[in-house]
């Protein structure tokens, strides 16, 4: 920073480090590498003079280093870093984030190339990231207050779809490495829409609502494989709508399968109802099983 200042406890030993002006903090630890950018920053030490926990507010970014799918974050007032003291080292272990906070999550590096490879952006009035304590790169993520999560591909051609979920909050797991997200949770009063990301008229805006919804990513390319949609599940594109107890809306197969509570599909032209349906929507035919 442009200025340091140290307390020392009794003892004599640095305690507490406050950095005002360009204040920057980087960690080097493979697997927890990241760096976080602000105009303060305070730091706290324990008894042995390790870094427990960095405060930054104003002007906060910070970011992921050295993974396949880099991660990105603007926009909060004030951001702690927690570390996990490990053979008098520190090892980065959380990071929080207060007032509304943006996460970015790039495309997988390996897969810069591959159309079906999709970004992601994580949006919520307060964030937290975990890392694995005994292994490398993010374990979860949770965004409470207004949450929001959007999926854009790289491929941005007419065939190409942009989801986005909001819920009042998110939980987030990710695979053993890279930063590659696993599956997303979101809470009641869950919304997800898929829209073209160019006009097609073939094509409408998909919507999906329920109590609860689980989002489950592509492992490879990072878009989205599956919505599944919980309790009160409601479908909706163009004249075509379906109500279930769980509706999933698989993408690679453009089907919906309703299944629980009644499931019902019907537009302008006719209702039908059956113990188990799937929704074709790319032929725009319906199979029911069971007694129709």
């Amino acid at each position: 920073g442009d200025s340091l200042f140290g307390l020392l406890n009794k003892d004599k030993r640095l305690e507490k480090c406050e950095l005002r002006g360009n204040s920057y903090l980087r960690t080097m630890e493979p697997g927890h590498a990241a760096e976080v950018h602000a105009l303060n920053m305070d730091f706290y030490l324990d008894k042995d003079q390790v870094l427990e926990s960095a405060v930054a507010w104003q002007d906060v970014k910070a970011r992921t280093l050295d993974s396949d799918s880099e991660v990105e974050l603007t926009g909060a007032n004030s951001v702690e870093v927690k570390f996990q003291p490990q053979d008098k080292r520190s090892l980065l272990k959380q990071l929080d984030a207060q007032g509304r906070s943006v996460i970015t999550m790039s495309a997988p590096k390996s897969k810069a190339n591959d159309k079906r490879a999709a970004n992601k952006r994580l949006t919520a009035d307060q964030v937290k990231l975990f890392w694995r304590s005994t292994g490398k790169d993010l374990e979860k993520a949770e965004a409470n207050g207004n949450a929001e999560l959007f999926v854009d591909p790289l491929d941005q051609s007419s065939s190409s779809d942009r989801k986005t979920v909001t819920a009042p909050n998110f939980s987030c797991e990710f695979s053993e490495l890279g930063n590659l997200a696993k599956v997303c949770n979101a809470t009641s009063g869950s919304k997800a829409v898929i829209e073209p990301v160019q006009p097609n008229p073939k094509r409408g805006t998909r919507t999906l609502t329920s109590q609860t919804m689980t989002a489950t990513f592509v492992p490879d390319t990072q878009d989205i494989d599956r919505f599944d949609a919980k309790g009160d599940a409601k479908f909706n594109e163009n004249d075509r709508n379906g109500i279930a107890d769980t509706v999933s809306y698989v993408a690679a197969e453009q089907m919906v399968r309703l299944r629980g509570g009644d499931p019902t599909v019907w537009d302008s032209r006719g209702r039908t109802k059956g113990p188990e349906l799937d929704s074709d929507l790319a032929n725009q035919i319906s199979y029911s099983r069971g007694r129709t």
